[in-house]
């Protein structure tokens, strides 16, 4: 799993603009912000576009990233 920074691009302003979601690919990150916007209807189509997606933190040993990303076993 890793960590990825999602920002839509109709949300600059709004907390739901930039979100922190844990997926697998950023391909999934983004799939899990949009069906969560289109499920609650927020906005138009447009402000759900995807502006960025950006790799914050990974749970591999060692990660492409600087930070290591740490999930509570289950």
């Amino acid at each position: 799993m890793k960590l990825y920074r999602v920002k839509l691009r109709g949300f600059y302003d709004k907390p739901i603009g930039c979100c922190m979601v844990v997926a697998t690919d950023p391909t999934k990150a983004y799939q899990i912000v949009r069906k969560w916007l289109d499920d609650k209807k927020y906005g138009f189509d447009k402000d759900r576009e995807l502006d960025s997606v950006e790799l914050l933190a990974d749970d591999y040993e060692y990660p492409d990233t600087p930070h290591r990303l740490f999930l509570q076993n289950r």
